[in-house]
């Protein structure tokens, strides 16, 4: 088991391990861990090889999750089920910060929802209602803090109804409407890693690369992504012009052409907004000075 983690807290985390009686040992639905955490940009986790599943539900910001060599976009009210022994990523969104419900679960019955619900690949499902999921979650933490005998056979039932939830919940009109544009933002962001150091590079011309017009492009990137297209593609190139600042001896003008910025002051006021630091004494920091 393979697993690399970065916590960036805004809030405190609850993370609150289980280990089931042996009575319930054989159930189809058991509980490994329960949490809610909120973080900052930050914030990553990196694993592969772990024998459960992991629910993760997001209640405000978006986080960003790698798994099986495609990237998904995870956006509030959706939840989406993992298998934990595969090699996956995921960490805070460009909206800087991820607010997430999580449950890390094992049992018989957990691969055959996998399948279902991820019959055509893993499928977010957007829940546009949550009351059934908030009351599962919230009722598995009640019965973990009771931690006896009765809360070992109660959970797997609110595993179960959550479990049931998603599959309901993975092919209605929103989800596909959703996931069809997330393809389409996720697919103008790798444009914009591929263009960004272009200085005549723009969102009217992401916007075009999509198929939307403009004012289209810009809403909807911003319901996905949490931060609008421009400020995105400004994190963009600061982030690339941090590598620059650390792996190289570029002056300041220099790398803040390459990154795509016309102006130098223009990209040290970025710079600055984002990282709290001139780019000059961001590289002092990273050389250790």
């Amino acid at each position: 088991m393979k697993t690399r983690y970065h916590f960036d807290n805004i809030e405190e985390p609850i993370i609150i391990p289980f280990t089931p009686l042996s009575v319930s040992s054989k159930l189809p639905y058991q509980l490994c861990t329960i949490g809610n955490v909120h973080f900052a940009k930050d914030f990553y986790t990196e694993r592969e090889g772990q024998k459960n599943y992991q629910i993760i539900y997001t209640d405000a910001g978006s986080g960003i999750l790698t798994y099986k060599g495609k990237r998904y976009t995870l956006e509030k009210n959706q939840v989406i089920l993992i298998d934990c022994n595969e090699q996956h990523h995921y960490c805070t969104g460009p909206a800087g910060e991820w607010k997430f419900r999580f449950l890390h679960i094992k049992g018989a019955g957990c691969p055959a929802f996998y399948d279902t619900i991820n019959s055509n690949g893993l499928t977010p499902a957007l829940l546009v209602h949550s009351t059934e999921f908030n009351y599962c979650f919230d009722q598995i933490i009640s019965h973990v803090e009771e931690g006896n005998h009765r809360s070992d056979l109660v959970i797997p039932v609110h595993i179960m109804r959550i479990l049931t939830e998603l599959a309901l919940n993975r092919n209605n009109p929103h989800t596909r409407k959703s996931e069809y544009h997330r393809q389409v933002i996720d697919d103008a962001v790798r444009f914009m890693e591929n263009q960004m150091c272009r200085a005549d590079f723009s969102v009217t011309e992401i916007a075009r690369h999509a198929g939307f017009n403009e004012n289209y492009f810009s809403r909807l990137f911003k319901r996905i992504t949490g931060t609008s297209a421009q400020e995105y593609l400004i994190r963009l190139r600061i982030d690339r012009s941090k590598h620059l600042l650390k792996k190289s001896a570029k002056q300041v003008t220099e790398v803040a052409f390459e990154v795509g910025f016309e102006n130098v002051n223009v990209y040290i006021r970025d710079f600055k907004k984002l990282t709290g630091v001139t780019p000059l004494k961001y590289r002092l920091y990273a050389e250790g000075v």
